[in-house]
């Protein structure tokens, strides 16, 4: 799994080329007290041979319990339909408990009804909850003590400077949660898949790495891409989303997401909570 020579087509391995799809996650037994298992989460780069430690992925985290069921790594009592996993992710040091559906032979019910808006079929619910997920990397909710800060984004020959007002949000894992009413007007018609809107993500992100204490500066931040992880957010009810409230669009390792990452929504939901945050704002 990876880029062998630096192949973003990631021709030469498993990946598939998507950051959704270059996750890994080493499990094992702990011995922990109130622990069942703990993971490492590994986020696997695209396009360079480098791995990120950085952070938790909530989404490869629900294929955690499932997996430690099938491999017998969590003891099942015959007969039981349902099953709480606490899991330790090793990367941020916070517990997760999974809640799970069990077949007659002890192993994962994969098969259900439940539908997950954006995926083409059906399966069992896995309930994943995060105890304690503030400061998961930063070890405070707001690590710059501000709801919303103003990231000023030097311009390049392009696009001249501007300022963007985002919250810095570390819940599960730190996200830069940017107001899409502040971004440049050169962007508004711009594709979100283009080089130069990706280009002008990455610059937000570094910044708001900095003003969370991540990184020194944009250098250094540059060097991470996993965390922070960043997602722009307009108002919804609009004519793609006339039911939402809020519109979402994610980023990972310098592209666009496919979805809102589980530990985004953590972070947005908490956002929304928190008054006058970027998630607040109607």
């Amino acid at each position: 799994m990876g880029s062998a020579d630096s192949d973003p087509r990631q021709l030469n391995g498993i990946a598939g080329a998507t950051s959704t799809t270059s996750k890994v996650a080493i499990v094992a037994p702990s011995s922990k007290p109130g622990i069942d298992i703990e993971y490492t989460f590994i986020q696997v780069s695209i396009g360079s041979p480098q791995l990120d430690f950085t952070g938790n992925c909530g989404n490869i985290a629900s294929g955690v319990g499932p997996f430690a069921i099938d491999e017998g790594l969590v003891p099942v009592t015959p007969g039981r339909d349902t099953i709480n996993v606490r899991i330790l992710n090793t990367n941020t040091g916070r517990v997760l408990v999974e809640t799970m559906e069990i077949d007659q032979v002890g192993h994962f019910a994969e098969d259900g009804d439940y539908t997950l808006a954006g995926t083409f079929s059906t399966g069992s619910t896995i309930g994943v909850a995060f105890e304690k997920p503030a400061g998961a990397m930063t070890g405070s909710l707001l690590p710059s003590g501000n709801t919303i800060d103003s990231l000023c984004i030097p311009g390049t020959i392009v696009r001249p400077t501007c300022v963007v007002q985002a919250s810095l949000i570390d819940a599960a894992n730190p996200f830069v949660l940017v107001d899409a009413s502040t971004l440049p007007a050169v962007l508004h018609d711009k594709d979100p898949h283009s080089t130069f809107y990706l280009d002008f993500i990455e610059d937000v992100r570094r910044q708001g790495a900095v003003a969370m204490g991540l990184a020194r500066d944009v250098q250094e931040a540059a060097k991470t891409r996993g965390t922070p992880k960043i997602a722009i957010l307009s108002s919804g009810k609009g004519e793609t989303s006339p039911e939402a409230d809020l519109e979402v669009t994610a980023f990972s390792m310098g592209r666009v997401h496919g979805s809102l990452q589980l530990t985004g929504a953590v972070c947005l939901s908490t956002a929304t909570l928190s008054d006058d945050s970027t998630g607040e704002e109607p």
